[in-house]
């Protein structure tokens, strides 16, 4: 009797239809070499899916190892899309249907599944438009990514699963720090890091690198751990605010700067002191750093930030400025024809480009907002919104109260100035339709309201906010 009630528990019945799956599909394409392989992973799903922090871990590693940035959705993005979606199918049926633990704990929960139920019913939108499978099956996917909420907020509950989050942010910030650096000191890429100044470069990993300069700098000011912790945070602050200087994006160097002075106004009396000594020591470290290992390049990196910097006073007049306003109004012509509803995933707009002096036809929108509005219309972007404020609103209202000096208090602040001064950056570089921020957003957010629920637990306020 005890082995049937192990057979039908959700997670054996899902390796096991995984398991006989995999087998199938090695079998019918006759590729036996690769059983083994086969098994190895599907040995691994089993123990991450039983793992849930092992399973965390590992999806924000993918974000750097199968992730690309393609127009359409790849084979690694399917891939990703399985595992992940496997676990949470697994999740809802074991903690939800089984254990009978809701899946809208609170509002900001029911905020997101209005939004992401929206977000589903846009692909029906979408599809009577006549859009590219392709198209919006990448768009979904990658929005998707925010239903990691629901069980990272269990997760995050454990003192384990913080440390994974953490530990996992620091390998992948340094990790991709470490190649671009590679790269930057190839022959062929450092004869053209001055003109990557010009602004036409992609950003690498921009996202992971200013989400690690914030974290790093409020630990420090809040003097969490010994020296030796210390000492590694300034480490992964500097190696993360070089990477991050280095992708030359200017929209991700004022959300640091805009992160930083709120960290700045959140922090008590020395503590501001501090943070504003360590931050000019840091910048000149680097600068020293760049100079003493690269020579040469390293003054040649440091001359192209520091005009790239002087000249974002003058990014409204820069034509790049220019066609994104025409961007954005030909958007909100396409906005006007169905403010409510949007006109789906996977759907374009077209418009004349001044860059390239040709119409072109576009999905994406430099404006988060706008995006939104496109795409879901005025009902999902309220939903969208309503989760956000609310997870604001409730990190605020945790700077205040969470109790100084502990490593907790250094999160909140952190996270609640990064999500603050995204709301900033996507005016003009839109994070609500890339994976790194959308799996930041889902994480900080299931952190806030984890402490906040715990704060009003710890106060035994019937009050709800």
């Amino acid at each position: 009797m005890t082995a049937i009630r192990s057979l039908s528990h959700p997670i054996n019945l899902l390796f096991l239809a995984i398991l006989l799956t995999s087998v199938a599909i090695v079998a019918t394409l006759d590729a036996a070499v690769f059983l083994p392989i086969v098994l190895l992973g599907a040995a691994f799903v089993f123990w991450s899916y039983k793992n849930p922090v092992v399973w965390l871990f590992s999806v924000i590693l993918m974000h750097a190892i199968f992730l690309r940035r393609t127009q359409e959705i790849s084979p690694a993005e399917i891939f990703f899309g399985v595992y992940f979606f496997g676990y949470f199918a697994y999740w809802l049926v074991d903690s939800v249907l089984i254990r009978g633990k809701a899946l809208v704990a609170d509002r900001a929960g029911g905020w997101l599944l209005a939004f992401l139920s929206v977000s589903l019913v846009s692909i029906v939108i979408g599809l009577l438009n006549n859009v590219v499978p392709g198209l919006w099956l990448r768009e979904v996917l990658t929005t998707s990514v925010l239903f990691l909420f629901f069980p990272a907020r269990e997760i995050l509950k454990r003192e384990s699963g913080m440390k994974a989050v953490i530990v996992s942010l620091v390998i992948l910030s340094i990790g991709l720090a470490a190649y671009n650096v590679t790269m930057y000191t190839s022959s062929a890429l450092a004869a053209e890091i001055y003109g990557g100044l010009l602004g036409r470069r992609q950003p690498g990993s921009v996202h992971f690198f200013f989400t690690m300069v914030v974290l790093a700098a409020s630990v420090w000011v809040h003097g969490i751990g010994g020296t030796k912790y210390r000492l590694a945070t300034a480490v992964v602050f500097l190696i993360n605010a070089a990477a991050l200087a280095a992708t030359f994006t200017r929209g991700f160097w004022i959300a640091a700067v805009i992160a930083l002075v709120l960290l700045f106004l959140l922090a008590e009396g020395k503590k501001k002191l501090k943070l504003l000594i360590w931050s000019t020591a840091a910048v000149g470290g680097a600068a020293t750093a760049a100079v003493f290992f690269f020579g040469g390049l390293g003054e040649v990196a440091i001359m192209s930030l520091f005009a790239r910097f002087v000249s974002t006073g003058e990014a409204l007049q820069d034509l790049s400025f220019t066609n994104r306003i025409a961007e954005s109004a030909a958007i909100i012509d396409a906005i006007s024809r169905s403010p409510f509803i949007g006109h789906g995933f996977g759907t374009s707009f077209r418009f004349f480009n001044l860059l390239v002096r040709t119409t072109v036809e576009t999905w994406y929108a430099h404006n988060g907002y706008l995006f939104l509005l496109f795409k879901v219309g005025l009902i999902g972007t309220i939903a969208f919104l309503g989760f956000y404020a609310t997870v604001l609103w409730r990190g605020f209202l945790l700077t205040r109260f969470v109790p100084s000096g502990s490593a907790r208090r250094a999160f909140v602040h952190g996270s609640w100035a990064i999500l603050a001064s995204l709301l900033v950056v996507t005016v003009t570089s839109n994070v609500f339709i890339e994976r790194e921020p959308l799996l930041l957003i889902a994480l900080a957010g299931a952190f806030l309201t984890n402490e906040y629920e715990g704060m009003r637990l710890r106060r035994h306020s019937p009050r709800k906010y």
